[in-house]
């Protein structure tokens, strides 16, 4: 049986550059970031998260009642998913621009802030 034992999620202003677990983009020095950190079957973990990418994570629905984790690539296959079923055109933009896409739809207001 896969088990979180603990999960601790908080907003924080980095302090040093970072990388984000899902996309992979960058998070500067003062920037807000989602820090995460826990036991997960046995292992410890710890990551940081753009807030509107680990937002994405609930609004997409990744997360059940029978968690086993996610990983970076299921999580940008989500976002490649949810970004077809958007898109009128059938030419695939890169991977940024769909990410763009999906956070308008699901994650910002018209002023880019999370909601």
């Amino acid at each position: 049986m896969i088990m979180s034992t603990f999960h601790n999620e908080r907003r924080v202003k980095t302090r040093k550059p970072h990388r984000c677990e899902w996309c992979g983009k960058p998070i500067e020095v003062g920037e807000t970031a989602t820090y995460s950190c826990g036991k997960f079957d046995g292992y410890f973990y710890d990551r940081y998260a753009h807030p509107g990418c680990e937002k994405l994570i609930y609004r997409l629905g990744m997360i059940e009642c029978d968690y086993e984790g996610i990983d970076p690539d299921g999580w940008r296959q989500s976002v490649r998913d949810t970004y077809e079923g958007l898109a009128e055109e059938k030419i695939t933009p890169p991977f940024d621009e769909m990410l763009r896409v999906v956070l308008q739809e699901y994650v910002w207001d018209k002023q880019q802030r999370i909601i």
